[in-house]
């Protein structure tokens, strides 16, 4: 079996593609973003925890149930949501947040 990790230059597409099912799916989603704890490689900090967690209780199943409740649980990764590069899938999503908040 050969493992493929998509390179960083993609992100920019997958987090574009995660952005676009969050505006469909819920709205107001970009302004209950905290960029200041945004942590892709922590399942209650990452986009998704934050999204569907309480900001207070630490439960690892947020992450997973925020997935299957957005449709995309067998592709987080081209959605943006889950990478090999935690770091840079977090500096394309902050990237990516700006960039927005600053356009409205």
């Amino acid at each position: 079996m050969t493992l493929i990790i998509p390179a960083a230059d993609k992100y920019p597409k997958f987090v574009a593609r995660g952005m676009a099912l969050l505006d469909e799916q819920r709205p107001g989603w970009l302004d209950r973003i905290d960029l200041a704890t945004l942590a892709m490689h922590d399942p209650c900090h990452c986009i998704v925890g934050q999204e569907f967690g309480d900001g207070v209780s630490n439960d690892d199943g947020i992450y997973g149930d925020g997935l299957e409740a957005l449709g995309v649980a067998d592709d987080p990764d081209g959605y943006g949501f889950d990478a090999w590069d935690q770091d840079a899938l977090g500096t394309e999503w902050r990237r990516a947040i700006t960039e927005r908040r600053a356009a409205s």
